[in-house]
């Protein structure tokens, strides 16, 4: 997904959304703006939150809610013209709805508060917005949900099983928060990550020309290293690549991949 701020003030009391880099997406997307405006927040609060794309072919596709996204080039009003027109008419958005899940807050009422204990930040998501799942889940609607609190970690690891998670978000309830707007935050101290799966550093061995057309990019072959320092080959994966990319890979696959 792609992080958001969400920010209602005295200068814009309907209310902003912001990328992590403080880029406006207000206008990109409308729906998500409606049911965040539908909290009625008190002025001068922001809520942090990670905006994704469900339904349709997939689950979660990060690559689809970031082509809604602000580019950083041309005109501002026309990308966001292009971002609903996309939302609305692309048959790769078919029978989707953005997803925003808000999981702290940064200002409340005017009060920095991020830098209090996530306790005291969480209650604010919980028990002041009174909120678990509010909108509109169906084509080109908007949904927002907050964190659930399990006091067993197998009871979390089981709904996160039976809901096809990726994984869990666990935070340490006196973790003071963390804002910054300079790109990709560093993991604070007291939260972490919690895969069902295991994870591991790979590097590119080679790039495999696609089935049927040499010119294109279709997988990667992958291989680590072992206690040895010698390569061992595990096998190939798909590149990622979209469409338009595939065929233009080659011009740097040799720079990269040597």
């Amino acid at each position: 997904g792609i992080r958001a701020f969400w920010t209602v003030s005295d200068l814009y009391p309907q209310g902003r959304l912001f990328s992590r880099t403080l880029k406006e997406m207000t206008g990109h997307f409308p729906v998500l703006v409606t049911e965040l405006q539908k909290l009625a927040l008190p002025m001068n609060t922001m809520l942090d939150m990670e905006v994704t794309i469900n339904g349709g072919y997939t689950v979660n596709d990060c690559m689809l809610v970031q082509g809604l996204a602000p580019n950083g080039g041309g005109d501002a009003a026309e990308n966001a013209r292009e971002a609903v027109s996309r939302f609305e008419t692309d048959a790769r958005y078919k029978n989707t709805y953005l997803h925003a899940y808000i999981f702290d807050v940064i200002y409340w009422d005017g009060e920095a508060i991020n830098r209090q204990t996530y306790t005291t930040r969480f209650k604010k998501l919980t028990d002041v917005l009174k909120l678990r799942t509010v909108g509109d889940v169906s084509i080109h609607g908007a949904v927002l949900t907050l964190p659930v609190k399990y006091d067993d970690f197998e009871e979390a690891k089981k709904a996160m099983i039976a809901g096809k998670w990726e994984g869990l978000v666990i935070w340490d309830k006196e973790m003071l928060g963390g804002f910054t707007t300079n790109g990709k935050p560093k993991r604070l101290k007291g939260c972490w990550k919690w895969k069902n799966a295991k994870e591991d550093d790979f590097f590119v061995i080679a790039a495999v020309p696609e089935d049927g057309d040499d010119s294109l990019v279709g997988a990667l072959n992958i291989g680590q290293y072992d206690a040895n320092g010698k390569v061992v080959d595990c096998g190939n994966v798909g590149s990622g690549l979209n469409k338009e990319d595939k065929p233009v890979a080659w011009e740097w696959v040799g720079r990269v991949f040597e």
